[in-house]
């Protein structure tokens, strides 16, 4: 297993996920309630138009695609991916995902690799890795996608952890742990995905001074969250002040443009909201990210205007397009529009 799967496997147990399968080369999306549609493998399912017809999966009436909280619109679901050729793993994914989420199953790799880089997280079930071409299968489309977070689940057997040792997906879920850890899983790998797409935007950015580039591009990747400029300072052998004059220079100074500690509280919300799952509570976020429950508490209010439990109902990618809005755009940086 490589380094970062076992680093990661040692963690608490924080998710859980997906599932439902092909047939005859078109694809069934499993949605909420009683809704269903069969849709061509290369068709995203949509949601929240209030129809439902060939090629989209919506909510049923009474329950919408999105709510407003505190005069914000957030998605309230999502769409995903799921690759099993055991049909076993349908409903046990299908039931660990959230109530209004949108699954697509695969049972074809081709079918998987098209949808892929649609879905906010794909989820890969091989209880084997030695057999097949399912590893080169998922190099190749993990070097084609970089930013594009899979979750893989495979059998908790030492041969299988060999095989991982030089492969890195974002996270790694044994498949007798599904239930209780795919969601957490899940939502640590959407959280990750966005901020190393960003991270790797950034580096991109040559607008932007390369002082800078390395400062924010490491806010992005910290695990735990940098928690302030003095910390970032040290981190990248910088005086606070560089920073500070850098990040100024680029989007401006006063009450109207955003502070490089606002960077950091942004990026701070959405390790946050991506570690956030059902029963988890807000202190043990806070422990797993090294910052207070209250600190948590007071960036949400100054920066996104929601609670903590206004900021959980949002969720990562609402939070990235808060976060794109009042800090990356001002940068004059432009993220890839699949990612959100």
């Amino acid at each position: 297993m490589s380094q970062t799967a076992i680093a990661r496997r040692q963690e608490p147990s924080l998710y859980s996920s997906p599932g439902h399968v092909v047939s005859g080369g078109t694809v069934r999306v499993l949605v909420p309630q009683h809704v269903q549609t069969t849709l061509d493998p290369v068709t995203p399912p949509s949601v929240g138009d209030g129809s439902s017809r060939s090629g989209q999966c919506v909510a049923p009436p009474g329950v919408p695609a999105f709510f407003t909280s505190s005069g914000i619109l957030a998605m309230a679901s999502g769409f995903y991916v799921l690759f099993s050729q055991d049909p076993s793993f349908e409903r046990r994914v299908r039931r660990t995902l959230p109530t209004l989420a949108t699954l697509t199953s695969c049972a074809d790799w081709r079918s998987f690799e098209r949808l892929h880089g649609l879905a906010r997280c794909s989820v890969v079930v091989a209880r084997w890795l030695g057999s097949g071409q399912l590893l080169p299968r998922l190099s190749a489309v993990k070097a084609k996608r970089p930013l594009n977070p899979i979750v893989l689940v495979t059998s908790s057997d030492r041969e299988n952890a060999r095989f991982l040792k030089d492969f890195t997906v974002e996270e790694v879920v044994w498949t007798e742990e599904l239930e209780a850890e795919l969601l957490v899983a899940i939502r640590r790998a959407e959280g990750t995905g966005l901020l190393e797409a960003t991270a790797s935007t950034i580096e991109r950015s040559d607008h932007l001074p390369p002082k800078l580039r390395e400062a924010l591009a490491l806010v992005c990747r910290s695990r735990p969250p940098v928690r302030s400029v003095a910390q970032l300072a040290r981190a990248v052998n910088r005086d606070r002040s560089t920073l500070w004059e850098h990040w100024t220079a680029v989007v401006g100074r006063g009450d109207d443009h955003p502070r490089l500690e606002d960077f950091l509280g942004w990026v701070i919300l959405l390790r946050s909201a991506a570690l956030k799952a059902p029963g988890m509570t807000w202190q043990a976020v806070g422990e797993a990210l090294s910052v207070h429950e209250q600190r948590i508490g007071r960036t949400a209010r100054r920066l996104a205007r929601v609670s903590l439990r206004e900021l959980e109902c949002l969720g990562s990618s609402a939070i990235l397009r808060r976060f794109v809005d009042f800090c990356i755009r001002p940068m004059g940086v432009q993220l890839p529009s699949d990612i959100w």
